[in-house]
């Protein structure tokens, strides 16, 4: 069993949930993976309790030659011992957006495994979700006595002199308009690369052979972007973001495009049946938590809980914390995802009206959230609660 994604999409109470009462079993680490990939050391709960996100399929690449060429390392994560009901859960949420991540899940497990996997996807309005990692990475890098030496990493808004800054705290107005700058630059350089007949992308999403299909002339903005652009641009970043385990070099693709679910999705069932992918509305998963997790419990096969409750996500205390955004950066974000999202209801749809989607799926009809905005972006401080 998988939850894949997204990020900041309940994706640790929904572990917590089938963890604690699904009788589903998470990883645990042992001496023999620790010994081989010992950058993942952090990704676990130590030497006792199981943890949610083992972070196979997304590590970088010189570890993951090392997972592929012994795929009993992954397995040895999910001991029967550990779990006498022979139910196991990874949920690692960067899985949705990472490049490689569906084709090496196909690679390392056995094919004969691939028709048994369940997939959970939660989707949540992209503004609202990426404010929220904005808000998420500020708290791990701004709190007092943080370490602060990967800010400028975490934020590409952030200079060298300011990520030393203690007194330096990043808006989130400045990081938008630099990663929609990274992401525009991204998509550019993959219309490029398109246009030229040189795609990083073709063999995995028209396939070998094939010849590149003539394209229109238009804007170098995310505005105008396919789904072909978003898989090459990417692409990049799948041939050279992990090969180094620098920071700097073990980059994410652009930021922004993480709120793209379309194509995401896309990616991920030319390895797996879309009807072993579960996509759940964030905010439906929230606000009807009796509704949504029996339908979870049904689609993985797990038994019903006792209790339809959903636990609060476990983050930690915002110093600082945007709460309310400029409406300016509001026009420039839903700019980037308006078509992205409406693309994503009429495929949703599709999907339903032909049965391809599970059938404990509910029809998902688009995101409501609304993040607010006025004129100047607003920072709560946690001072103003006493």
């Amino acid at each position: 069993l998988f939850i894949i994604g997204t990020q900041k999409g309940a994706t640790t109470s929904l572990f917590q949930v089938l963890h604690g009462q699904g009788g589903a079993c998470g990883s645990i680490t042992n001496p023999r993976i620790e010994a081989a990939l010992p950058n993942l050391k952090g990704a676990f709960n130590g030497d006792t309790g199981m943890a949610k996100e083992p972070h196979i399929f997304d590590i970088v690449k010189s570890d993951w030659k090392k997972v592929a060429n012994e795929p009993g390392l992954y397995r040895s994560l999910y001991r029967v011992s550990d779990c006498p009901q022979r139910t196991f859960l990874d949920a690692t949420p960067n899985y949705i957006h990472h490049p490689g991540a569906p084709s090496r899940l196909a690679e390392l497990l056995p094919s004969s495994w691939v028709p048994h996997l369940r997939m959970v996807l939660t989707v949540r309005e992209p503004i609202a979700r990426d404010l929220s990692w904005f808000n998420h990475r500020s708290a791990q890098s701004c709190q007092p006595g943080a370490d602060r030496s990967n800010m400028k990493y975490a934020f590409c808004s952030a200079s060298d002199a300011q990520a030393l800054d203690p007194n330096f705290y990043p808006s989130y107005e400045k990081e938008v308009e630099c990663r929609k700058q990274e992401l525009d630059d991204c998509l550019a350089a993959a219309r490029q690369r398109l246009d030229r007949g040189e795609a990083l992308s073709q063999n995995a999403s028209r396939g070998s052979g094939q010849m590149a299909r003539p394209r229109r002339m238009r804007s170098t903005d995310a505005e105008g972007w396919l789904e072909e652009d978003y898989h090459e641009c990417v692409a990049a970043y799948e041939e050279g973001g992990w090969d180094e385990e620098d920071p700097k070099y073990a980059r994410d693709p652009p930021l922004l495009t993480w709120g793209m679910y379309l194509p995401q999705l896309s990616a991920w069932t030319r390895r797996v049946s879309r009807g072993q992918i579960l996509v759940l509305n964030f905010e439906r998963l929230i606000a009807q938590p009796g509704d949504m997790l029996p339908r979870v419990t049904s689609f993985m096969g797990l038994p019903a809980l006792q209790k339809n409750e959903l636990p609060h996500e476990n983050e930690q205390p915002y110093a600082r914390k945007v709460d309310v955004i400029s409406c300016e950066t509001k026009r420039l974000m839903y700019d980037v995802y308006c078509k992205a999202n409406d693309d994503l209801v009429r495929l949703m749809r599709a999907d339903n009206e032909r049965g391809h989607a599970p059938s404990q799926e509910p029809l998902f009809e688009g995101f409501t959230t609304t993040v607010p905005c006025q004129e100047q972006e607003h920072v709560w401080l946690a001072e103003q609660e006493q």
